[in-house]
């Protein structure tokens, strides 16, 4: 985000507030080692699209039994 002081600074305020602070701590407890990562995982996370998701979502409703 270094790229990008505006985001930066607007994401730094967001987490200095007190009512966020313990939001921000949910998310750590389920944070994975890089290295850990499968290469099925890493494709599954990186090379979705809207597109992608969509048609996943599509595919999924069909399948499903009425």
């Amino acid at each position: 985000m270094d790229a990008y002081p505006s985001i930066r600074r607007w994401f730094d305020r967001l987490k200095s507030r007190p009512a966020l602070q313990p939001r921000v701590k949910v998310g750590t407890a389920n944070v994975t080692d890089p290295s850990k990562i499968t290469d099925a995982a890493r494709t599954r996370m990186f090379s979705q699209s809207g597109a992608t998701i969509r048609a996943e979502a599509d595919q999924a409703a069909r399948a499903k039994p009425l």
